[in-house]
């Protein structure tokens, strides 16, 4: 069946129905034929220019029987399935707890999807930031991002999906990291992380090496706090975009590695500018209630 060939343009869960109907489709031809007959003997002939004449019976069957077969392949192939869709406005955090009892913490601007069936878990991470806590179940749990896919062997790690790249966080347990799609010119194992261990990947198909990283900084969000250590303040502003509705701009460009250590509440991110101009060699101006811009402040004669 024509149907079935364009594999590239359907999510992999439904490639598989595809590939198992791909087999059951001979079974179909016996069965059209004989309603065919029986139809063709028992029904009187349409009038010309009936909206029966204009259609091929054998295509209208087809039609018929594909639509039942596709209805009690989907059941069969996911039985139990319950979708839902979580999302967090800028600013905004959440923590829902999954029907399974695995409880996801959503950070500010994330849009993800939850598909549970009686064979899969799968968490696809739209854009954003969440921290999973997995609860011990036979059926898998994957979390889709991007062009990647982390499986969790473990119980609780954070997955950032911006725009320039994916991480992977562990906390506790371990996950697989792999990529779903990339370049034939790139050539990307799979990555097993433990505790303590963190990786990125890129759209163009280059994951990292495993490195470890600061749990403390990596999951202040979830406490309500961000922390910087020695970070470029480029790097830090555009953190803080994540959360705040306005604008922090820099004039001067030499201030953009300018490194920035500090505690943050973000409840309280709008004083910021003032703490910064407090503590640096800063100037911050309030340009209007959604513009700050930043320039070196001068020396004091």
């Amino acid at each position: 069946m024509s149907f079935f060939s364009k594999r590239d343009q359907i999510p992999q869960a439904f490639q598989d129905v595809w590939k198992d109907l791909d087999h059951i489709e001979p079974l179909l031809t016996q069965e059209i034929a004989e309603a065919q007959a029986f139809w063709e003997t028992y029904t009187p002939r349409p009038q010309a220019g009936s909206l029966t004449s204009r259609w091929s019976l054998s295509a209208v069957l087809s039609l018929s029987a594909l639509a039942a077969v596709m209805v009690m392949a989907f059941w069969w192939w996911w039985p139990g399935l319950t979708t839902s869709q979580y999302q967090t406005a800028k600013g905004e955090q959440r923590t829902i707890t999954l029907d399974d009892g695995s409880i996801v913490m959503l950070n500010t601007d994330t849009t993800l999807s939850v598909r549970l069936s009686d064979q899969k878990r799968i968490v696809e991470l739209e854009q954003g930031e969440a921290r999973f806590t997995v609860v011990h179940d036979a059926r898998p749990f994957e979390v889709i991002a991007g062009n990647g896919s982390i499986h969790d062997l473990g119980t609780e790690f954070i997955v950032k999906h911006l725009s320039r790249y994916v991480e992977v966080s562990v906390f506790e347990g371990v996950v697989e990291v792999g990529l779903t799609s990339q370049p034939l010119s790139v050539t990307s194992e799979a990555r097993v992380l433990n505790k303590g261990q963190q990786v990125r990947y890129t759209r163009d198909g280059h994951m990292s090496s495993i490195a470890s990283f600061n749990d403390l900084t990596s999951s202040a969000w979830t406490e309500g706090k961000l922390i910087f250590h020695a970070q470029p303040l480029k790097a830090v502003l555009a953190e803080l975009a994540r959360y705040a509705p306005g604008e922090i701009r820099l004039l001067d460009p030499t201030l953009a590695d300018l490194p920035i250590s500090g505690i943050f509440n973000l409840d309280d991110l709008a004083s910021f500018p003032q703490v910064l101009q407090d503590a640096f060699p800063v100037k911050a101006t309030q340009v209007n209630s959604g513009l700050v811009v930043l320039d070196r402040r001068s020396a004091s004669p």
